[in-house]
């Protein structure tokens, strides 16, 4: 409008510094032209100019009654509402704005970013898709729709919209700044690193950016940078919980075992309530053996978030050691993989001694496994309705409750048990003469695999070999070992056979090439695989739950460990006091296996002498 419009003389208190006088005009204006929508919504808008949200919601919501298809009305109504804090009726008012001229760019626009405040990402998206259709060099909509994306939890579009915005604007800081932070949510620390960089390059003083580059290059393999990059985030902002939490892996997995104590002790000390922290700093402590400060600290896993929740149905009192048994019934409940159900459920007959009646849930794939043990009254899976008991326990709390030291791990030997018919099956099949008598469990055996009797009725030794894990474990990628360089660790003229349950096509092809027994069909549950240890002179694994089945039988186990192993093998031990018949190789470089291949290679030969 020119200067004879009736908002003019609005606009000219308002320039002149006089607010009272412009609000004053304006409620004349409203006055004279009640019923005209366009001089109300200039009037509103000049409120919205001039800071003044709520004479602009009162002026434009009647100038919407009167036109309510006016899409700059819906949008200046939109605005208002935004100001006023009512997200969703912006987003319906911006949705207007888009129905009635759909080549309102700037109606999609702030659709959609009212879609993100009201937690519509779909919608948001969708809007935001709009934009670019129309302004395909729009960075700030593409900026918006990744960052959509990203809320859904696509990360491979998100990271795809924040690369199309960078090639429009290469120097955004912001949008470095969320692809980066995007790519290390995928996963992806070698796409996050070039625009962590330039971030970097742009201000120095980021130091959530230094963290995230510290992490980024870790999981790179560049441990040094990594390092310096925390060192540097921890001089801009020394309390930075992530920073530290991100030093402290680093050390770990690089090897700085005392590193990585400082840096958790360091954070636990600044955040108490840092279960997650406390619970990995449990560990560290447990891989040094100071056992009495790590299972303290490791019983924070259950303030972690992901675990709320889990002992809801148990109602009954958490059993710490101090209560008596006698009489009592106990729900001992297992907890994380296979193996550690393996390795723990040693403490059970050790509850049944103090006078409990165990129920102890466990997986459902060790149930035959475990039924036949005398200790085992009362088995129920892991997912079954939680039964009524006086107290309840989780497996992996057994060893605080009974307050257990490195001297005093229970050591029984072979305290697990196979079916005789299992076991008669496996030797028909693999042509084993029933000569080799099986350890007792009321007789441990200790000094290791070359201690135990080995079959004398076959000339050839039966050696079970496992060689990966589960794959959706974090760090298999470290413990495994490819097929291909693990054989390498066998010489001619002994008998193997894959313990592996679920073998890939390539490495049946493989172990059919180099004359390697497949029984991947038979291996239905721990049972069968227990029973077919049994029967084998040796097993060579990676640390699996094999490791802990052949251990827990008490059979010859060598466990092939990567450079920084779960915190049970300890440091620098070539034997556990938790397996006796085991032996440990251990990576002297992550990612070097080939020392490791080339010593069992060579204890393997000396094994087939004797044998």
């Amino acid at each position: 409008m020119d200067d004879t419009s009736p908002v003019q003389a609005v606009i000219d208190a308002f320039t002149s510094g006089d607010p009272v006088t412009a609000i004053a005009r304006g409620f004349a204006i409203e006055a004279s032209y009640p019923d005209d929508p366009a001089v109300l919504n200039h009037l509103g808008a000049i409120h919205l100019q001039y800071s003044q949200p709520a004479h602009a919601l009162r002026v434009l919501r009647r100038a919407f009654d009167l036109a309510p298809t006016s899409s700059v009305i819906c949008v200046n109504l939109g605005l208002a509402l935004e100001i006023d804090q009512q997200f969703g009726a912006a987003a319906d008012a911006f949705g207007l704005a888009a129905a009635y001229k759909p080549d309102f760019v700037v109606a999609h626009f702030n659709r959609g970013r009212m879609c993100v405040r009201t937690e519509r990402f779909q919608d948001a998206t969708d809007a935001f898709a709009e934009v670019i259709v129309r302004e395909p060099t729009n960075a700030d909509a593409w900026n918006y729709w990744a960052g959509s994306m990203s809320l859904l939890n696509r990360l491979d579009e998100a990271l795809s919209g924040y690369e199309r915005a960078l090639t429009i604007n290469p120097g955004h800081l912001s949008t470095l700044r969320d692809h980066a932070i995007v790519a290390m949510r995928a996963g992806q620390p070698v796409r996050a690193l070039p625009s962590l960089d330039r971030a970097l390059a742009i201000d120095p003083s980021w130091a959530n950016g230094q963290q995230h580059r510290g992490r980024a290059h870790t999981q790179s393999g560049r441990f040094a940078d990594a390092e310096t990059d925390f060192a540097v985030a921890l001089t801009l902002d020394p309390g930075n919980r992530d920073a530290l939490n991100g030093r402290a892996w680093l050390r770990h997995i690089s090897g700085d075992r005392m590193g990585c104590l400082r840096d958790l002790e360091a954070l636990v000390a600044e955040d108490p309530t840092n279960a997650e922290a406390r619970a990995f700093l449990g560990l560290a402590y447990l891989r040094e053996e100071r056992f009495a400060e790590g299972w303290s600290a490791y019983e924070s896993r259950w303030d972690v978030p992901a675990n709320a929740g889990i002992f809801d149905g148990a109602t009954r009192f958490r059993w710490d050691g101090s209560q008596d048994l006698t009489g009592r019934s106990i729900l001992v409940m297992s907890e994380q993989g296979f193996g550690d159900t393996i390795q723990f459920c040693r403490y059970v007959p050790m509850l049944v001694n103090r006078g409990a009646r165990v129920i102890l849930a466990v997986q459902p794939p060790l149930q035959g496994l475990i039924a036949g043990m005398p200790w085992a009254h009362h088995l129920v899976t892991d997912n079954a309705p939680v039964p009524d008991t006086d107290f309840f326990c989780p497996m992996l709390s057994l060893p605080q409750a009974f307050g257990t030291e490195p001297g005093t791990i229970p050591s029984p030997g072979r305290y697990l048990e196979t079916s005789p018919e299992k076991r008669a099956s496996w030797r028909h099949r693999l042509a084993i003469p029933d000569h080799s008598p099986l350890p007792s469990q009321t007789e441990p055996r200790a000094g290791g695999w070359g201690s135990l009797p080995l079959p004398t009725g076959n000339t050839n030794p039966l050696v079970g070999i496992s060689w990966r894990g589960n794959p959706g474990n974090r760090g298999d990628a470290q413990r495994s070992i490819p097929l291909t360089t693990f054989v390498e660790a066998l010489p001619a003229g002994l008998r193997y056979v894959s313990l592996q349950k679920d073998t890939t096509e390539d490495e049946r092809a493989h172990l059919a090439a180099w004359g390697i027994l497949d029984v991947a069909e038979a291996l239905d549950d721990f049972a069968s695989t227990g029973a077919l240890c049994d029967v084998l002179d040796l097993i060579i694994t990676v640390d699996t739950s094999i490791a802990h089945l052949a251990g827990a039988l008490a059979r010859p186990v060598w466990i092939l460990l990567c450079r920084i192993p779960d915190w049970r093998w300890f440091v620098d031990r070539t034997d556990s006091p938790w397996y006796p018949t085991a032996r440990l190789y251990r990576q002297a470089t992550a990612g070097d296996w080939a020392p490791v291949i080339a010593t069992v290679r060579r204890d393997i030969a000396s094994f087939a002498t004797r044998s």
